[in-house]
């Protein structure tokens, strides 16, 4: 965990960051989202991305005891349907909602986070086009993010915040990347934080339609299991020791119960 403190004290600041889309259905989301709640608790995360937030997920954190050690931020389409939040440990002192190219109604969540007196970390939070045949839809949004609304965002950083700087950017959620699906933006200018860390091993599917029960029942015809989920930081950042890992199960509890997507993290030396 982490606290705002004056630069004169800070030598570095150890970050986790957990990813996770926690919408499967109404029907069990009375039982689930209490369990996510408590999970998130005790992982004693920082920050939290959310997607597929609801109503009904707004309500549970209203009455559960993460309200002792998170705020929870969403975007307006969340407190009616379903759409983007942050569980965080510090107060977001500005944020952003954007639309993206999208007929599902798609938007990218900025907010900006105070790490120290005059550093502060970028958040960016999507769920992308979600369709399998969807990759052009995606590749939009991905280039809409890149090119216009992060430089904007920045842009609008630097004029309130002229003193602050800016000592990381994660870009974190449900890309819906079907499969081996890549895109020439994120592989020319950000690093895919998984694939950084993982020292060669076997990237894990965090949507997994073999094992993960609840994944199974909402599978497509020809759906595989997929890397939907991911973060990734921009390549000058390298040098901050990091570390993911995909989270499945703990010494009490499969995550398999809790949501068709498993949460992934990111531990961050900043």
């Amino acid at each position: 965990a982490y606290s705002v403190e004056s630069d004169d004290d800070l030598s570095s600041v150890d970050l986790s960051i957990i990813s996770w889309n926690v919408w499967f259905d109404q029907a069990s989301s009375e039982t689930r989202f209490p369990a996510i709640l408590d999970e998130l608790v005790s992982s004693h995360a920082d920050i939290v991305f959310l997607q597929e937030v609801t109503p009904t997920f707004i309500q549970t954190y209203q009455h559960h005891a993460s309200r002792n050690h998170y705020q929870l931020y969403t975007t307006s389409n969340a407190q009616s349907q379903y759409g983007l939040g942050y569980l965080t440990k510090q107060v977001i002192i500005k944020s952003k909602v954007v639309p993206l190219t999208s007929q599902y109604g798609r938007s990218a969540y900025f907010a900006l986070l105070p790490i120290s007196d005059t550093k502060g970390l970028v958040l960016i939070n999507v769920h992308l086009e979600s369709g399998q045949f969807e990759k052009v839809a995606r590749g939009i949004q991905i280039e809409e993010i890149h090119t216009n609304h992060l430089p904007h965002f920045l842009a609008e950083v630097k004029q309130r915040y002229p003193k602050l700087a800016i000592v990381n950017t994660v870009w974190a959620g449900d890309f819906n990347l079907d499969g081996d699906e890549q895109h020439h933006v994120l592989v020319k200018y950000w690093l895919d934080a998984a694939i950084a860390s993982s020292s060669g091993r076997t990237l894990m599917s965090s949507y997994d339609v073999d094992n993960n029960p609840l994944a199974m029942k909402t599978k497509s015809w020809f759906e595989q299991s997929s890397r939907l989920d991911r973060f990734y930081i921009p390549p000058q950042f390298t040098d901050q020791p990091m570390k993911y890992r995909l989270i499945k199960k703990n010494e009490q509890k499969n995550y398999s119960r809790l949501s068709d997507h498993y949460p992934i993290e990111l531990k961050l030396q900043l």
